[in-house]
């Protein structure tokens, strides 16, 4: 049932009913059962959504999808051996929402391999909820509403958490259309294996419609645009110039004379040459991507504020709230996915652009090097795109947006107060039970002494 709530099935609701059956079997195992319980399921679970990864890795794919599972498995036996000295059934399911959304957390944001698909909240897509406590407050909620419904004591309060979620699901924001005053008009370009002169072809095909700002997909230009080729980038600002445009192009910043030794870069370009350049800070694991950058900082043109991110750092949750918080007022995202990864993978990589636009209130373009290219509002609804890979380009407007929303404020610490909550509450309880067990000790030692005294 879970495989069906992700992409490219879609049904959402069904992330309720698989970690509801989850929880209902694990209260009553072992933690030795509850193992094997929660690696069989993710197995099936991460093997079923995350099948293109043999597209990728072949027969590796079978312990990424292993490495995957065991954080569903960690998350089973801890609730086993902590949730289940719990006497009190609300705090035996509270504590199991907590601790499936910790380990959930640290698989996605904080683990040295982290991998942020396939989280609870995220099958959820966008909701009113999003832009106040993120795609990982949505997951708690789901959890909790699947622990909730797995003991009876608390099936009640788990149904009115379930409506709430499929209240959320079905009473959606709406879609935001850009005001004509304050808009500005953005060119997207799509294209898998295009050279330099084809991109600019199909950048010039936008013209009629008079854009200001051009994006191009990451590795568009798979080389040092300003060191090896000058006559391109010389090209580009003479464009710039001619058309009053501003370019946003994926490219790389070589820094050293090694095969590593670059970074994968995202370049703001206007008449007046470079304006500033984002390095991508999540490098994808087990591919030459590149030196991870280690900061996300706005770039000033006369078009606003950009906040120019590259691909994969747009999975996690941290750097487009950076991007926010410093004062960018939209986001551009070069990215590229390979075609003969799948339209699966598309699907699923294409979610998280919809959540990061929602979480922190802005528009945001993602061009994408074989699909899907899009203009997303600041409530995470597509306006304008080209499907999986198509070759071409669109132009679509944006509006420059200020202030912040309470996610970016507040609501993203809520995974943080979770995994807080979680190690105290473990801690008091394996206290507890240490206490007990000395307590008993003693006791029994005491009654041993009567005994012999009385013989």
């Amino acid at each position: 049932m879970l495989i069906l709530a992700y992409p490219p099935f879609e049904l959402w609701p069904f992330v309720l009913a698989g970690w509801a059956g989850l929880f209902a079997v694990c209260f009553h195992g072992s933690p030795r059962s509850s193992f094997y319980l929660g690696m069989v399921f993710g197995m099936i679970v991460y093997g079923g959504t995350l099948a293109w990864l043999h597209n990728l890795f072949g027969t590796a794919a079978v312990p990424l999808h292993g490495i995957l599972s065991l954080f569903i498995a960690g998350s089973c036996v801890c609730v086993q051996l902590l949730a289940c000295r719990v006497d009190s059934p609300w705090l035996k399911t509270i504590l199991a929402a907590l601790i499936f959304s910790s380990f959930e957390f640290v698989r996605c944001e904080l683990y040295f391999l982290k991998f942020p698909w396939m989280s609870a909240g995220s099958a959820m897509g966008v909701t009113w909820l999003t832009p106040i406590i993120g795609v990982y407050g949505s997951s708690l909620l789901i959890f909790t509403a699947a622990a909730f419904l797995s003991l009876r004591a608390t099936r009640l309060a788990g149904i009115a958490v379930v409506i709430v979620l499929l209240t959320a699901g079905i009473l959606r924001p709406p879609m935001i259309a850009p005001g004509d005053e304050e808009s500005i008009r953005v060119a997207v370009v799509q294209g898998e294996d295009l050279d330099f002169d084809r991109f600019v072809e199909l950048t010039r095909s936008t013209f009629e419609q008079s854009p200001r700002l051009v994006v191009w997909p990451e590795y568009a230009v798979p080389y040092d645009i300003r060191l090896e080729q000058p006559r391109q980038f010389a090209e580009l600002q003479q464009l710039a110039m001619e058309h009053d445009l501003i370019f946003v192009i994926g490219t790389k910043t070589v820094i050293g004379k090694g095969e590593r030794e670059w970074r994968n870069t995202a370049l703001t370009i206007g008449k007046n040459g470079v304006l500033g350049e984002h390095h991508k800070n999540h490098t994808v694991h087990f591919f030459n991507d590149g030196i991870a950058g280690t900061n996300a900082i706005p770039v000033e043109t006369p078009l606003g504020v950009i906040g120019a991110e590259v691909c994969f750092d747009c999975d996690f949750e941290d750097t487009t709230r950076e991007l926010v918080r410093r004062g960018a007022e939209y986001v551009v995202v070069p990215t590229f996915d390979a075609e003969h990864w799948s339209e699966t993978q598309h699907k699923q990589h294409a979610v998280f652009f919809q959540l990061r636009a929602a979480e922190n209130g802005r528009w945001l373009i993602c061009s994408a090097s074989s699909g899907f290219s899009r203009i997303i509002d600041p409530h995470g609804h597509v306006h304008q795109s080209l499907q999986f890979a198509e070759e071409g380009a669109f132009v679509g407007r944006i509006v420059p947006q200020g202030g912040r929303t309470f996610y970016n404020r507040f609501g993203w610490l809520v995974p943080w107060i979770t995994m807080v909550i979680t190690v105290a509450s473990s801690f008091v309880i394996c206290l507890r039970g240490c206490v007990g067990r000395n307590r008993a000790g003693s006791n029994n030692d005491n009654e041993a002494g009567e005994n012999q005294e009385l013989e």
